[in-house]
């Protein structure tokens, strides 16, 4: 995506961390991937100005090619986080060495997404086509299709999505001539609005670069929170404390994300709210 966008100084990180993060342990290949990965950062940050992350990218390159590193990430524990993972007919809960079993429901497909994602936010209609996808076009094994637009409001119509991506394209290469100036209020004024006009084009867009609806979009939001809310309730009566642990960290709203001890946040789903939960999702009537 930030390639397509053009966004060359969050090309070069991402390459970078994904140089880190590669399972080296998988083989030559993909050492060989994480070496042409640290690679292009550096050819980018050298191009760009980011003199610290040219440094890095130079010493994971060299370290890469001398076979003197190995894989790069935190030591993986997997009962630090909760998992929801789907067996058969069954969801498998665990947490700190504990697993619970719970019968198949829409909303834990919801809520497992947001523990995969977690830290990031979720739009609805994605969440929505985990489990509703398009009925005319095949999705990939292990991706998601947009659910199909019922009407034909979209958030933003094809000139303003234009316009926006324009705009983005001219805000990238101010950023790159202000990281080169070495002027940090210019660069941080453009990455700003880099960053807000990013997410009102994830809003508008979906998978598939397929526009959204508003009226989608708000019908959407509804009902997987409904659903939410209805799993999370049976997970609490499953696993009180794990459940409730959820109940506090899974925020709720057009855009949907798995935080840790979030409680407090005005969108955030509680355990008390979960008791009142019991009626299906219905959406209004537009």
């Amino acid at each position: 995506m930030n390639a397509r966008m053009g966004a060359r100084p969050y090309v070069a990180m991402t390459s970078y961390d994904y140089a880190r993060l590669m399972p080296l342990a998988a083989g030559p290949r993909a050492r060989q991937r994480a070496v042409a990965l640290a690679e292009e950062a550096l050819r980018l940050a050298r191009e760009i100005g980011m003199r610290r992350l040219e440094r890095e990218a130079g010493e994971l390159s060299r370290r890469l090619r001398d076979d003197s590193i190995t894989i790069d990430t935190p030591q993986q524990q997997p009962d630090d986080a909760p998992r929801l993972v789907k067996d058969g007919d069954v969801w498998v809960l665990s947490h700190r060495g504990e697993r619970t079993l719970l019968k198949d429901a829409k909303g834990l497909h919801y809520v497992a997404e947001l523990l995969r994602q977690a830290g990031r936010e979720v739009h609805v209609l994605d969440l929505l086509a985990l489990t509703e996808p398009l009925a005319d076009e095949e999705a990939p094994v292990g991706t998601a299709a947009s659910a199909r637009s019922m009407y034909e409001e979209e958030l933003l119509d094809a000139r303003a999505r234009r316009a926006y991506r324009r705009r983005l394209g001219e805000l990238t290469r101010d950023l790159e001539t202000a990281s080169a100036g070495h002027d940090p209020e210019q660069a941080a004024c453009a990455r700003q609005e880099i960053m807000v006009l990013r997410r009102e084009l994830t809003r508008a867009v979906g998978l598939g670069q397929r526009p959204r609806r508003s009226s989608d979009t708000e019908r959407a939001r509804i009902n997987v929170t409904r659903t939410i809310r209805l799993a999370l309730a049976r997970i609490v009566e499953a696993a009180p404390d794990l459940g409730t642990h959820l109940a506090r960290s899974i925020r709720t709203g057009i855009f949907c994300c798995y935080l840790p001890d979030a409680e407090g946040d005005p969108e955030t789903v509680t355990a008390k709210s979960l008791s009142a939960e019991s009626t299906p999702a219905h959406a209004p009537h537009p």
